[in-house]
């Protein structure tokens, strides 16, 4: 999701489907995520609590309310206050939360309960990699693999369906290496229990670390022909377990243009295939064909970065990041 969106107070995404950006409690430590340098909302009660009413006007069937971080992060108070009034909305199907795999703990997850017994409960994961190196060491993120998957047991005990985030690209790969990387994830997510997987193509976001790449020209966004390859090669094991996977980057209409892998002459037809993809249907997206695919097969193996060079370049931009965080200092 773009930056633009996920500041968006309220936002109908889908039919029926209602985000609900609530604020605060980023972790600041991530460096695929440029929220910490943004104008982040704070979180309020009442905002929230007025959209709630807002949704329940509109008969919204689908409910997600993001914290920028963690659900638990949420005063306790606040949480119950809006678990109560999710329980008064009878036209609501469904309420998806996230957090932090590292913060899913028993205690505020039986909160939820009365929530359980009128609806469907989802709690969003950020895996992004099932390798450490990329998901701690290039990312920043703070959690395990066992984190995750102690996670995921942790939700399926609580009768609340698991939605895994995973990456599709990374910096420092090569686009064949992002298929790679994102499928092996994809496939650990399933053999978790995951109920729900959400592929997420890494965009361009200020202040993040592709983007002080990309702006020396050592990364860029993943090729749809990536993206759609890394769907036909996830979906027969989402069918084969009756799960369900969809892609992120729909809430972002596909640029054109720029940078260099969007083509202006397929991409239309690319969303197209993404949206049916999502709701089911993958045979738009074996029928894909368009004479830049051969582009994307001439770049599969391009390095963009030496390997002895990307820690120098990791350093760098923690260094370029603090500062900005400095500055933003009252």
């Amino acid at each position: 999701m773009s930056l633009e969106s996920d500041v968006t107070k309220i936002n109908v995404a889908r039919q029926n489907e209602i985000v609900i950006a609530i604020g605060g409690h980023c972790c600041n430590q991530c460096r695929h995520c440029g929220l910490c340098t943004s104008n982040m909302p704070n979180f309020d009660e009442n905002t929230v609590m007025d959209q709630l009413a807002l949704a329940q006007m509109n008969q919204m069937k689908t409910i997600k309310l993001y914290t920028f971080g963690s659900w638990p992060q949420v005063p306790r108070e606040s949480r119950l206050k809006i678990i109560q009034q999710l329980t008064e909305m009878p036209g609501s199907k469904k309420i998806v939360f996230e957090c932090r795999p590292e913060l899913v703990k028993w205690d505020w997850l039986e909160e939820l309960n009365p929530l359980l017994e009128r609806m469907t409960v989802e709690i969003g994961l950020g895996l992004d990699h099932i390798e450490d190196y990329l998901r701690n060491g290039i990312i920043g993120r703070n959690h395990t693999r066992s984190d995750y998957f102690a996670a995921v047991q942790r939700l399926y005990e609580c009768g609340i369906k698991p939605l895994t985030y995973v990456a599709i690209g990374c910096p420092f790969l090569t686009e064949r290496e992002a298929i790679e990387s994102t499928v092996k994830t994809a496939q650990a997510a399933i053999a978790a229990g995951s109920a729900i997987i959400s592929l997420e193509p890494l965009e361009i976001q200020p202040n993040t670390l592709q983007a002080y790449l990309a702006d020396q020209g050592l990364w860029q966004p993943p090729w749809l022909w990536t993206i759609a390859k890394v769907m036909k090669r996830v979906w027969p094991g989402t069918q084969e377990k009756d799960i369900e996977v969809q892609l992120g980057a729909l809430q972002v209409p596909i640029p054109t243009g720029s940078p260099s892998n969007r083509c202006e002459i397929c991409a239309d037809k690319f969303q197209k295939a993404f949206t049916a993809f999502t709701s089911g249907n993958i045979q738009p997206l074996l029928e894909l064909d368009c004479s830049c695919r051969d582009n994307w097969r001439e770049i599969l193996d391009q390095r963009l970065v030496p390997q002895n060079k990307i820690n120098n370049l990791i350093t760098d931009f923690d260094k370029y990041r603090r500062s900005i965080l400095a500055r933003a200092k009252p």
